[in-house]
């Protein structure tokens, strides 16, 4: 494996490596980065979400939430970025391409 897909859990943002355990590895969990990244994306510039449609979106909103990424007062479809969440969005941005393989070293 190339040293470019390896990271040491440190140099992610905690909330992070809180969403990164979520996932198992198997499949392809760059493609969930790449969802996250857009949803931080889209909070940026709206400063508050939108709602949600289904089911798996409102999942999808409680685990960005739960890890700290988001923070939301009556609704969870109007959350926003914590600073933590700003940090995560910063990281994707700039290893986004690198998601698919990347290995976080613990």
């Amino acid at each position: 494996m190339c040293d470019d897909f390896l990271i040491e859990v440190e140099k992610l943002p905690p909330c992070l490596v809180k969403f990164h355990e979520l996932l198992c590895g198997c499949d392809s969990p760059g493609k969930v980065y790449d969802v996250l990244l857009k949803y931080l994306e889209r909070l940026s510039k709206d400063k508050t979400g939108s709602g949600y449609k289904t089911a798996y979106e409102l999942f999808f909103l409680y685990a960005v939430d739960h890890c700290g990424i988001t923070d939301h007062g009556t609704s969870i479809g109007y959350a926003w970025l914590t600073e933590d969440g700003k940090q995560a969005l910063e990281f994707l941005r700039a290893n986004i391409d690198k998601m698919n393989e990347m290995v976080i070293m613990y």
